[in-house]
C-alpha cells in the first residue's frame, strides 16, 4: 500500500507526541504516588489499608508506634482484631462505608485506648473493595474532658456550699434585724 511522505511524517509526529504524552502521564503518576507515600509514611494519625473482610494489607509507622506492634502484626490481627470487642460501637463502625466513630482499639500489650477512626471505601482497580481506616489517639483528649468534668463538679460543689452558707448567713441577718 503506498504511503505518502506526508502521511508519514504526520503519523510519527502524533505517535512520538503520544509517546511524550505519555511519558509526562507516568511522571506525574510517580510524582503523585510519592507524595501520597510520603504523607501516608510521615503522618502522626495511624493509617491502615485493608480489605472489605478486614483484611489488613498495610499500616503506617504511626499505626504501628499507636498500636505498638510492627506491621506483620498488624496484619495478623486484621482490622476487627485491633478494635475492643467489648466496645458496642464496633459493630456500627463496621458497617460505615464512609465516616467517623469513636472507638476503643487494643494495643499489642492489650491496653486499650481511645481513638477517633475515620472510615472509607473504595474499589480498587482490580476489582476489590478496599478500605483505609485513619485513626487518632485521643486519650489525652479523653482526659482533658474528665477533668474538666471534675472541675465542673467540684465547681458546682463549692457554689452549692457557698450558696448554703450565705442562706444561713442572711437568715442570722434577718434574725438578727427582726429581733433589733
Amino acid at each position: 500500500k503506498p504511503v505518502t511522505p506526508a502521511a508519514l511524517i504526520s503519523a510519527a509526529q502524533l505517535r512520538a507526541r503520544r509517546y511524550r504524552d505519555l511519558l509526562a502521564a507516568e511522571d506525574t503518576l510517580r510524582i503523585s504516588e510519592e507524595r501520597f507515600r510520603l504523607v501516608v509514611e510521615t503522618s502522626l494519625d495511624g493509617f491502615i489499608q485493608g480489605l472489605a473482610d478486614g483484611t489488613v494489607v498495610s499500616a503506617n509507622p504511626a499505626a504501628c508506634t499507636m498500636l505498638r506492634m510492627s506491621e506483620q502484626q498488624i496484619r495478623a490481627a486484621g482490622i476487627p482484631g485491633l478494635v475492643d470487642p467489648a466496645d458496642s460501637r464496633v459493630v456500627t463502625a463496621l458497617r460505615l462505608t464512609g465516616g467517623r466513630a469513636e472507638l476503643s482499639c487494643v494495643r499489642g500489650d492489650g491496653t486499650r485506648f481511645p481513638v477517633e477512626a475515620s472510615f472509607s471505601q473504595h474499589i480498587s482497580s482490580s476489582g476489590d473493595m478496599q478500605v483505609s481506616v485513619v485513626l487518632r489517639d485521643i486519650t489525652e483528649r479523653k482526659l482533658a474532658e474528665q477533668q474538666i468534668m471534675q472541675l465542673n463538679a467540684e465547681l458546682e460543689s463549692r457554689v452549692e456550699r457557698r450558696t448554703a452558707e450565705l442562706t444561713a448567713a442572711n437568715q442570722e441577718l434577718q434574725a438578727f434585724s427582726h429581733s433589733l
